[in-house]
């Protein structure tokens, strides 16, 4: 689909556009150990259609490297968009929703 017009939702997208510190801890560590993690992540515009994040950081102590692209796919109806890492050989491929108050997006995927 050549030509695709932007809808409110790549517009909704748009406002993480920047440079974000981020850090955290999962629950889901190898040895089922929680995982803390911490790094820089930059988001940039793919046309009015996508948003590409790039990020650097520390998980468990080693250093990582991370892209996530996120999109609106007017034909679905859903967001949609993929995740690597320096760290896994699994791509993660997500679909999902903007909830009802327009606050948070629900992504989901299926790996390890």
């Amino acid at each position: 689909m050549i030509g695709v017009e932007a809808t409110q939702e790549h517009a909704w997208l748009r406002k993480f556009l920047g440079v974000w510190d981020y850090e955290g801890r999962s629950e889901f560590g190898p040895d089922g150990e929680p995982l803390e993690f911490r790094g820089c992540e930059t988001v940039r515009g793919v046309g009015d259609l996508w948003v590409r994040c790039e990020g650097v950081g520390t998980c468990a102590g080693v250093d990582t490297e991370m892209i996530l692209t996120v999109g609106f796919d007017p034909t679905k109806g859903r967001f949609v968009g993929h995740w690597v890492g320096s760290m896994m050989a699994s791509m993660f491929v997500y679909e999902g929703w903007l909830e009802e108050n327009g606050k948070r997006l629900v992504l989901e995927t299926e790996g390890a």
